[in-house]
């Protein structure tokens, strides 16, 4: 994608931004639930809290590979909008 694509795509971009976002915090507000309903049981655990919070890498990783790639994407860009490799 040139440089000039790119930044007529701005808003596309954010909105994939807020859907890699909306699933981090979607994510985050299912284990808050599962946390305060062990507490409510009795079994909020180190080992619980370990096991939740294993459940926010699927979406964290996602968003960081999609930053990675975007930053890539513009690291390789040179100031004449081509693509460079090295």
């Amino acid at each position: 994608m040139s440089p000039t694509c790119a930044i007529q795509n701005l808003d596309q971009i954010k909105r994939v931004l807020d859907a890699k976002l909306a699933e981090v915090y979607a994510e985050c507000d299912r284990l808050e639930k599962q946390w305060n309903g062990l507490r409510s049981a009795g079994g909020q655990r180190e080992e619980s809290a370990i096991q939740l919070l294993s459940f926010l890498r699927r979406p964290i990783n996602s968003l960081a590979l999609m930053c990675d790639k975007m930053c890539d994407q513009i690291e390789s860009m040179d100031e004449t909008g081509e693509s460079n490799p090295g």
